[in-house]
């Protein structure tokens, strides 16, 4: 109770006719040719876009339609990545949800409706929080059930204080937790892209190098475009006549829907192309072992029957290739390559996706866009 009578009275004090014209969340632009259904607006936010300029049943019609690109990028996800864990499958459905939540918010500038597009947006940065650590720090079974019980408990307190809270207060919160959680989840991207690519040593323009700087420039537009709808709007809507210097609006927050999507979209790729190589490794290191043990097995029989036998290990697979385990150095230095490509494409010209090829061999296949296209039905074997 005390909480929630500080955040009241918090939001008392706020006066949105003294907030600079340069941080103003409560434009009140709309346009005349129409009539608003929904009723005047009753979320803490008010974007750019001029209301219901389109349509009587839309209040920000273009910010409602690009949102829907969110909902198509996490369901592409799930559609094309039958194959990845549940984790990877519960990222791209908060996707999915954050796009829904936002069509119903533009759609109506009303408050709960304002509270099914964050909410969801702050789920969706923890699920990739999760999924960051736990891939670079390698936690145990026991360490991430209690890595998921905390993050599920800051997500439920985090709730209460954006749904309870009012006005430029709500906005605030909101846009730290959300901002802090999502910053902690592109660092751990960061550091994950930094470690495939020490582990693989790779040449530049690397198919994965090219997954990282793809979502981190789109991603970093779409911040751009983000920052501006918000920070200069009475510049960039020509409906503002004294300071507008557009002749038209660029809807710069439906751009951020779009590009923010691919962007993420980039990154959760990269996250589980991290994913599949630390699966393929533990697999063929436990091939390795089982491989070694049935070697020795093999010479400590042959020892004791006294039968002519080689007394040296033998370093090569069934198929000649060269195979190491633990005794003689890492897998990786062994030859056993866990992933060979990681290739993207574009789906439909626009959507980029992930094609995983496993040769279980060694060294490193390239394959043009025309064969990623073709093999992307196939599903790695280590995964099935």
């Amino acid at each position: 109770m005390a909480v929630n009578a500080a955040i009241f009275y918090l939001d008392s004090r706020q006066d949105y006719n003294k907030m600079p014209s340069m941080f103003n969340l409560q434009r009140t632009l709309s346009s005349p040719n129409h009539s608003h259904f929904w009723g005047p607006p009753s979320s803490s936010v008010n974007w750019c876009e001029t209301d219901y300029n389109v349509t009587s049943y839309v209040a920000e019609y273009f910010n409602t339609v690009s949102s829907l690109a969110m909902a198509a990028v996490g369901l592409l996800g799930v559609l094309l990545h039958p194959w990845a864990e549940r984790r990877f499958h519960v990222a791209f459905l908060t996707i999915v949800v954050v796009g829904l939540g936002s069509v119903a918010f533009h759609g109506t500038l009303h408050k709960f409706a304002q509270a099914l597009d964050e909410v969801p947006m702050l789920y969706s940065s923890l699920t990739f929080v999760y999924i960051g650590v736990c891939q670079r720090y390698r936690l145990l079974p026991s360490r991430r059930r209690l890595f998921a019980t905390v993050l599920c408990l800051h997500a439920i307190v985090t709730t209460l204080l954006v749904t309870l809270s009012h006005g430029p207060l709500q906005f605030v919160l909101f846009h730290t937790s959300f901002g802090t959680a999502h910053v902690y989840a592109l660092y751990h991207a960061v550091q994950v892209n930094g470690h495939i690519q020490q582990q693989q040593q790779q040449a530049p323009r690397d198919a994965i190098l090219w997954t990282f700087e793809r979502g981190a420039a789109l991603y970093g537009s779409a911040m751009v475009c983000w920052i501006v709808d918000m920070t200069l709007c009475e510049y960039v809507n020509p409906g503002y006549e004294s300071t507008a210097v557009l002749p038209i609006n660029p809807q710069l927050h439906a751009w951020w829907h779009v590009l923010a999507s691919l962007g993420l979209y980039n990154m959760a790729l990269l996250t589980l192309a991290a994913r599949v190589e630390t699966r393929s490794l533990r697999k063929a290191q436990r091939r390795a072992r089982k491989q070694a043990a049935a070697q020795a097995a093999a010479e400590q029989a042959s020892f004791e029957s006294g039968s002519p036998g080689s007394s040296v290990a033998s370093h090569s697979g069934s198929d000649g290739s060269p195979l190491s385990d633990a005794r003689f150095g890492s897998v990786r230095d062994g030859g056993v390559a866990g992933m060979d490509e990681i290739g993207l494409a574009f789906w439909g010209g626009l959507v980029p996706y992930v094609v995983v090829l496993h040769n279980g061999a060694t060294g490193r296949s390239s394959s043009s866009a025309a064969d990623l296209l073709k093999s992307s039905s196939a599903y790695p074997s280590y995964l099935q």
